[in-house]
C-alpha cells in the first residue's frame, strides 16, 4: 500500500482538527517498567509482555495502520530501506515508504530537523514485540536490537494512536 504524508495529514486534520501534534500528546500514559532494570533477567520480559498487552488492546491484526518512524536528523543521517524497524514488517517493498524531512517539529530551533519514514499496512504484517523489545532496549544496549526512532502505531480503523517511548511507558491517545 502506496501512502503519503499528504493521507497522513488528512486523516489527522480530520480526526484532530482541534489537537496540534506535538509532543507531550494528549491521552493515557501507560508505565510499562521503573527505568532501573537492575540485573533482573525478567525486568526486560515484563516491559515487553505489558507492551504487547496494551498494543493488544488497541489494535487487532486485520487492522489497517499507519507505522510512522521519526529520527533526529544529525548531519547526513537519514532513515535507512534496511533498519531493524522494516525487518519486523513482512512483505514490506521500498516503494511502499514514503520519506520526509520535516523542520520545526518541537520548537523553532534550526538543528530541530527530523528524518520521517511512513507506511500504511496490516497489524498482522508487522512483529511489534521485536520493536517493543528494540525500544525497550535503548537505553541499555545489552546486545539486544535497539532503536532510538519514534515509532507511532496509528490505526486508522480504530482512530487510536500509540507510542512506545522506552521501557518505561507508552502514550495512547485516540484520534
Amino acid at each position: 500500500m502506496i501512502t503519503s504524508f499528504k493521507e497522513l495529514n488528512d486523516f489527522l486534520i480530520n480526526h484532530l482538527s482541534d489537537i496540534n501534534i506535538k509532543k507531550p500528546l494528549p491521552g493515557l500514559r501507560v508505565y510499562l517498567g521503573n527505568g532501573y532494570p537492575n540485573n533482573n533477567p525478567d525486568y526486560f520480559e515484563n516491559v515487553i509482555s505489558k507492551a504487547c498487552k496494551t498494543f493488544e488492546n488497541y489494535f487487532n491484526s486485520d487492522d489497517t495502520i499507519y507505522l510512522l518512524i521519526v529520527e533526529y536528523k544529525y548531519k547526513k543521517r537519514r532513515i535507512h530501506a534496511n533498519n531493524y524497524i522494516f525487518k519486523q514488517i513482512t512483505g514490506l517493498k521500498k516503494e511502499n515508504v514514503t520519506y520526509s524531512k520535516i523542520k520545526n517539529l518541537y520548537s523553532n530551533d534550526k538543528d530541530d530537523v527530523f528524518n520521517r519514514a511512513l507506511l500504511k499496512t496490516k497489524v498482522q504484517n508487522i512483529n511489534y514485540r521485536n520493536i517493543f523489545k528494540a525500544i525497550s532496549y535503548t537505553d541499555f544496549p545489552l546486545g539486544m536490537p535497539e532503536s532510538r526512532k519514534e515509532i507511532h502505531f496509528i490505526n486508522i480503523d480504530k482512530k487510536v494512536a500509540l507510542h512506545m517511548h522506552d521501557d518505561r511507558g507508552m502514550d495512547i491517545f485516540t484520534i
